[in-house]
C-alpha cells in the first residue's frame, strides 16, 4: 500500500514564514517596530486596566500608559502599586487579580503570537519595576530588561 501526502501548501506556507520573517527583521524600520510596540504596550493597558484591584478606586485612575522616544511604559503610581500586584494570597474580587500587569502583558503577546506568529514579532526588551511605584517599560533598546520571549 502507497499512501501519498500533499505537502506543497505546507511547504507554500513554510516558504511564506521565512519570507516575513526576513521582511520582519531587514525592512521593518524602527518607526515600524515602535508601532507594533506601542499596539502591545496599549493592548496591555486595556487589559490591565480590566484586572487591576480595585477597593477605594485610586490604583486604577494612577494607571496610565505612556510613549517614549524607544518605547512605550505603562505605570501605576500609587506607591502601594508593587505591593497590591505580588502579593498573591490577598483576596480581590473577580474579575481583579494580583499580577494584574504581568498576566496582561502575556496575554497580550499570548495574542500576538496566535495572530502573526513569534518569528514576526520583532525584537523588544522588556523592564518591570516594583518599587517605589509599579512600572512597565516596553524598549527597542535591548540593553535594558528581558528580551519579549523570556516571559513565555
Amino acid at each position: 500500500m502507497q499512501v501519498k501526502v500533499d505537502i506543497s501548501s505546507l511547504t507554500e506556507q513554510a516558504i511564506k514564514q521565512i519570507k516575513y520573517k526576513r521582511f520582519v527583521d531587514e525592512f521593518l524600520t524602527d518607526a515600524d517596530k515602535m508601532i507594533i510596540i506601542q499596539q502591545i504596550a496599549l493592548s496591555t493597558y486595556i487589559k490591565a486596566q480590566l484586572l487591576v484591584p480595585v477597593e477605594t478606586g485610586a490604583l486604577k485612575a494612577s494607571g496610565a500608559m505612556s510613549i517614549t522616544s524607544n518605547g512605550a511604559e505603562i505605570a501605576y503610581n500609587e506607591p502601594y502599586g508593587g505591593y497590591v500586584h505580588e502579593v498573591m494570597y490577598r483576596h480581590h474580587r473577580k474579575p481583579t487579580q494580583a499580577k494584574w500587569l504581568f498576566d496582561s502583558f502575556v496575554d497580550t503577546l499570548k495574542d500576538m503570537i496566535l495572530v502573526y506568529g513569534s518569528a514576526n514579532i520583532p525584537a523588544f526588551s522588556i523592564d518591570f519595576e516594583y518599587q517605589p511605584i509599579l512600572k512597565m517599560t516596553l524598549s527597542l533598546d535591548n540593553t535594558i530588561g528581558k528580551d519579549w520571549r523570556s516571559f513565555l
